[in-house]
């Protein structure tokens, strides 16, 4: 066996110890058939999301004062978070979520941490078992993020009724199971033999007072003697508002036609028994859930209402599976309740009917169903809230398009000038300030802020997905199934909490591009006004400093030169007012450059360009006309002359056909020797 204490020549991580506890997570805890279970969630108190230190020390305080409770009242706790720890002398300490306590007799109020747990998980959990009045009763405390769910179960496999005992919770429990068994079991007979219908309201009325106990009776006596006057009321309200309770009942086969009753389970079985190997086909699977309909319909229907048209009209939904490979049958309504109900604070209840009795499949499928339906939930979690937000969102998405857009794209406009740019600018300043209050005022209506909300929203979803495709769910044709009733429940509404979200975040994304905008208006309207400026700086200089000093300097340096001088007084006694005027005229060019032809000067140049060139290609042509004219006309003239001058008329009219075939097409009379082409004249 390796030594615990065997020295590592490798180096650790820092946070070693943490990542491998990480690795090892706890598995469900075991339930064997027949069990009952109970399941309630707990959300955050809202002053305490931002402070959740405090929210995980007062469900430590909780989990403290549970247990001493129990202690008190003698029912024999046994949990694994009381431990001696390394370092403390043998003394036994609270070992809970964060943080370790002391065991004393300190009150709840007073009580304090002894010294810190390292945080190696997400989800932190303590487990408690005890005996009450004889039943074997477990409980499951999960903290995660943002709530904490108490799971409670009640395992009647081994367990035996005591003798003679009658009016106790485990006496009553104990004869709701054996009516269910009876009932069920000749109803199942009845179902495969086609009269299932014959005794359907009488059965779902006798099967009432079960129905009552199991799901109700026993956790009501369980919880007012257990949890009541635990912790002060502000405690409690410390804890978080419960926001989930189910309550489940599993069951398990007996040969083929019957339910097991409780402590039917032998003690010790081999691993292939426990696991066994049965399960339903799909006929058989529906006898079942016949058979089993009028226990479930308790709770969405009242035996003592007729059957009228108003309840056809308005049915209630309810689902049958197969999961776990079909090795199960899993019953429970998703559907709105009666009204005469709607008024009650009533449970969602589940039924797992197993074909073999697996308490390690068993715990898991429960666990599995009570996270499934909790992640449901709390995806849907303040979601009138962001509702409203979501309404109140589109406002200021209108708001946004009709109020900031159009200015926005007005202050950037170059013919938009003073005042009214300064009223535009004031305007979109006071729109974007109210627009981004609004917006923060949105966020902060959800503790926590809203993209929190979403973001963990989507979170539970993909949970929920993930965790249904351990259930290996299977259709019973003609039947909901669980996963499709769910879905058709709440997908709309978790697709508006994305589309929330989604819309939050564009609004969110927008305000820098806003802001940006407006800055970079400000800069262009800022270079504008300098390049105003700087202009007037240039007319001013060129129309009055420059007419003035210009000319005076041009005087002074003419006087100051005796040739000069002499030369402009020939040219005209009153050179100087030349000089002031000529000057004067140079510098009101200058200065108006920028205002002549300000915005078709680039077209005036490219016009004189084109025309320059026009001109230019218009003279070479006309050039090269004239001389090929004056060529044509001396070639002419020598033509003239050479026959003229010719002594015979032969000769003449020889010298006239070289000249002309000359002339035309530019080819000397002596190329005429060379190799004659086909297509060449004759002379």
């Amino acid at each position: 066996m390796a030594d615990d204490n065997e020295p590592d020549s490798l180096e650790s991580h820092e946070h070693f110890d943490e990542l491998m506890r990480g690795s090892r997570r706890k598995s469900p805890l075991s339930v064997a058939a027949p069990a009952i279970s109970w399941h309630q969630g707990f959300w955050i108190p809202g002053d305490l999301v931002q402070t959740p230190d405090g929210w995980t020390q007062n469900i430590e305080k909780f989990i403290v004062a549970l247990h001493r409770r129990l202690r008190n009242k003698g029912y024999a706790p046994v949990t694994p978070s009381l431990r001696t720890g390394d370092g403390q002398n043998g003394i036994e300490q609270y070992y809970l979520l964060d943080n370790y306590y002391p065991v004393d007799d300190v009150k709840i109020e007073a009580l304090n941490p002894a010294g810190k747990i390292s945080k190696d998980v997400r989800l932190q959990n303590f487990r408690i078992s005890f005996t009450w009045n004889s039943l074997r009763v477990q409980f499951n405390l999960e903290k995660q993020e943002e709530y904490f769910t108490l799971s409670g179960t009640v395992d009647l496999s081994e367990w035996k009724p005591r003798p003679g005992q009658k009016g106790t919770p485990d006496a009553a429990l104990n004869n709701a199971i054996e009516t269910l068994k009876r009932v069920a079991t000749k109803r199942h007979e009845e179902v495969r033999k086609g009269e299932g219908e014959k005794n359907r309201r009488s059965q779902q009325k006798e099967l009432s007072g079960s129905y009552d106990e199991l799901y109700y009776a026993l956790w009501s006596a369980l919880k007012k003697d257990i949890f009541d006057g635990l912790l002060p009321k502000k405690g409690f309200e410390n804890l978080g508002r419960s926001f989930v309770d189910f309550r489940g009942l599993v069951i398990n086969q007996e040969g083929n036609n019957s339910i097991a009753s409780p402590g039917s389970v032998p003690p010790v079985r081999s691993l292939e028994q426990r696991i066994g190997d049965k399960t339903f086909t799909e006929k058989e699977a529906l006898y079942w859930v016949d058979a089993l309909s009028p226990f479930m319909a308790n709770e969405i229907s009242d035996s003592n209402r007729p059957a009228d048209e108003k309840t056809r009209l308005d049915p209630i939904q309810s689902t049958g599976s197969l999961f776990t490979g079909k090795r199960c049958i899993h019953m429970t309504a998703l559907g709105v309740l009666p009204l005469e109900k709607q008024r009650k604070k009533r449970p969602l209840t589940q039924l797992i009917f197993s074909a073999n009795n697996d308490p390690e499949q068993l715990g898991r499928l429960i666990d599995h169903t009570n996270s499934l339906a909790t992640k449901r939930i709390a995806a849907l979690y303040d979601f009138p809230e962001l509702k409203a937000i979501g309404d109140r969102l589109v406002t200021l998405e209108n708001d946004l398009a009709t109020k900031i857009s159009p200015d926005l794209v007005r202050i950037t406009s170059e013919t938009l000038r003073e005042p009214e740019r300064s009223e535009v600018v004031e305007r979109l300043t006071k729109n974007i300030s109210t627009f981004s209050k609004d917006l923060d005022e949105e966020a902060q209506k959800i503790k926590g802020g809203l993209l929190r909300r979403v973001i963990l929203s989507r979170h539970y979803r993909k949970e929920f997905a993930d965790f249904r495709g351990n259930l290996r769910i299977d259709r019973i044709e003609g039947l909901s199934r669980y996963d499709d009733a769910v879905n058709w429940r709440v997908s709309d509404n978790l697709d508006v909490i994305d589309e929330i979200g989604d819309r939050f975040k564009r609004l969110q994304d927008v305000l820098p591009l806003i802001s940006n905008q407006l800055q970079m208006a400000d800069s262009i309207e800022t270079t504008r006004t300098s390049a105003r400026m700087l202009q007037l700086g240039d007319f001013g200089f060129w129309q009055f400093l420059v007419p003035y000093y210009g000319s005076y300097l041009l005087q002074e340096n003419i006087k100051k030169h005796p040739r000069f001088k002499h030369f402009f007084e020939e040219l005209s006694p009153d050179y100087e007012a030349y000089l002031w005027h000529g000057v004067l005229i140079f510098g009101t060019l200058r200065a108006h450059r920028h205002w002549i032809f300000p915005k078709t000067r680039r077209k005036v140049l490219g016009l004189v360009k084109k025309s320059g060139k026009a001109v230019a290609r218009g003279s070479i042509i006309i050039g090269k006309n004239l001389m090929t004219t004056a060529r044509m006309g001396s070639g002419w003239a020598r033509v003239a002359l050479e026959v003229s001058l010719s002594k015979t008329r032969r000769l003449a009219r020889y010298r006239y056909a070289i000249m002309r075939y000359h002339l035309k097409t530019g080819r000397s009379p002596a190329q005429l020797r060379g190799t004659r082409r086909l297509n060449q004249p004759d002379p």
